[in-house]
């Protein structure tokens, strides 16, 4: 009984060896269920009572279980993968059932927010892309209508994008791109959230600057996010997926990319309307795209009008 990652000898205590991942228990994630005592990874355990999903019952303030779904992708056709947050500020007791049964069906996750009232939660979506994505956001949005969700302005749509074929200069085109639709267009988009301080506008900080404005996209966003250039995959991924890092409240949030490989966007006001939320999705997903095929360049001299028109292009009729 050997650990395979620090090789320590466990021949005499056993009890501290896993023998599904052949690790002691201090490498290994597995933990033991509180109620049953049934060894589960740490994916299927909540978070909040120590728990197996089977035997969890922890509760939202409106009564809409807490759900640790392990990660499940939505595929069909279409390139990227998109995710949502939905913050909702309660929703209906009698509707808890529900929601939960839905949310479990398309393997979301539900998890508490300190920037809610005690009865809200956040509701965060399986990857999908196409059809399935929006067959999923039709689902919830339809139950969370059902259940009477709350809305308000505390409330916030985040938007992951899969980004895990973009490099750095990518990167820096996706903050440029944002930079130049923020003001003319997402603006009018989003009202009061546009001032928000948990997601910034890039266009009216000089945080992203260097990122901008240096020909070495690498060094300039590691140093603005990490504040040296010289670090190891695994302190980014430390750093980057730390809840309170600062970094991640901008409108775009390039931290996310370092633990995820995918892209958020913060800027969207909180919504359950099913149109509104693939629309923005589907958005945030043609400007990721766009920022990929096109050069700083050609992104930097061109018009505000001829990016937003161009980006509605590509987008279905129905959501342009």
């Amino acid at each position: 009984m050997i650990c395979n990652k620090c090789q320590l000898n466990l021949q005499y205590e056993p009890r501290y060896y896993c023998d599904t991942h052949d690790l002691c228990t201090y490498c290994c994630g597995c933990i033991i269920c509180n109620n049953c005592k049934t060894k589960v990874e740490k994916d299927f355990a909540c978070y909040n009572c120590g728990q197996c999903t089977k035997c969890c019952e922890c509760k939202t303030g409106s009564d809409v279980r807490l759900i640790k779904s392990p990660l499940t992708f939505w595929r069909d056709n279409s390139k990227r993968l998109i995710g949502v947050e939905i913050e909702v500020e309660g929703t209906d007791k009698a509707f808890a059932n529900q929601i939960t049964n839905i949310l479990r069906k398309w393997k979301c996750s539900v998890v508490e927010d300190g920037s809610l009232r005690a009865a809200g939660y956040e509701i965060n979506t399986a990857p999908a892309n196409g059809k399935l994505f929006e067959e999923q956001i039709l689902a919830i949005c339809s139950v969370l209508k059902e259940g009477k969700a709350q809305i308000d302005s505390r409330c916030g749509l985040h938007i992951h994008i899969e980004a895990k074929d973009l490099n750095y200069y990518d990167l820096r085109n996706v903050v440029l791109l944002h930079q130049k639709l923020e003001k003319k267009y997402l603006k009018k988009l989003v009202g009061e959230r546009f001032d928000n301080g948990y997601c910034k506008p890039v266009s009216v900080t000089q945080f992203f600057d260097k990122i901008v404005e240096l020909n070495t996209p690498r060094n300039s966003i590691l140093k603005t996010y990490f504040g040296t250039d010289d670090l190891s995959r695994a302190d980014m991924n430390d750093i980057a997926s730390d809840k309170y890092f600062a970094e991640r409240y901008f409108a775009v949030n390039l931290a996310s990319w370092f633990y995820r490989r995918t892209i958020e966007f913060r800027l969207p006001p909180g919504t359950v309307d099913p149109k509104r939320i693939i629309g923005w999705g589907k958005t945030y997903q043609m400007l990721v795209d766009y920022a990929k095929n096109n050069g700083s360049y050609y992104i930097k001299y061109s018009s505000h009008k001829k990016l937003f028109n161009k980006i509605r292009s590509l987008l279905p009729l129905q959501y342009a």
